[in-house]
């Protein structure tokens, strides 16, 4: 059997970010079982529907980045209670149809399996956590709701992300839970 493919979204953009650690080292668990990438999106435009038809070609890349992959792990951080910008931005592009008049479920992010998690401050990215839940629901991605990796005050030395062993144990339930999710649904799929 082929080995699932898993993209990892990191919702801060900063090329050390914690969040970014944190998805390399789900991807480190995940590489015997599954084929692990990281979207690039920062060329990304912001939406504009004046833009969406044709749709720039960047945008037109990261769809079928998306639409080629088993499933998405998406890793953020949490500002001003919220997720970042630049991470919506991708949500709203892969959230719309694919051609003018098409119905919304022809949008890449339409039944995609999808987790998260989050590196934050003291209140453990759990508003960002509940608001990128309710996003993902509108848009009509398929989530996998628990197990959730949410890490407070992370230890860091020199600015490099030290996972507890409870933290690490929690990533790989995490890892192992989004593997047989998806496994499941295409099971479902399939019959």
């Amino acid at each position: 059997m082929d080995k699932q493919k898993i993209l990892m979204v990191i919702g801060s953009l900063r090329r050390q970010s914690l969040n970014r650690q944190l998805a390399e080292a789900g991807a480190e668990l995940l590489k015997d079982q599954a084929e692990v990438s990281v979207l690039d999106y920062t060329r990304l435009p912001f939406i504009n529907p004046d833009m969406e038809f044709p749709v720039p070609d960047e945008v037109q890349k990261i769809r079928d980045q998306i639409s080629g992959v088993d499933g998405v792990w998406i890793f953020f951080p949490e500002y001003n209670y919220s997720y970042p910008g630049a991470l919506k931005n991708l949500l709203d592009w892969i959230s719309r149809p694919t051609a003018q008049g098409a119905p919304r479920t022809t949008a890449v992010s339409s039944e995609k399996p999808v987790t998260y998690s989050s590196v934050s401050g003291s209140a453990s990215g759990m508003k960002a956590l509940e608001k990128m839940y309710d996003l993902l629901k509108k848009i009509h991605m398929d989530i996998m709701e628990e197990p959730v990796v949410s890490i407070r005050e992370p230890k860091t030395t020199d600015g490099k992300l030290e996972l507890s062993e409870e933290e690490k144990g929690r990533l790989k339930e995490q890892a192992e839970a989004f593997l047989q999710f998806i496994k499941e649904k295409n099971e479902r799929k399939n019959k």
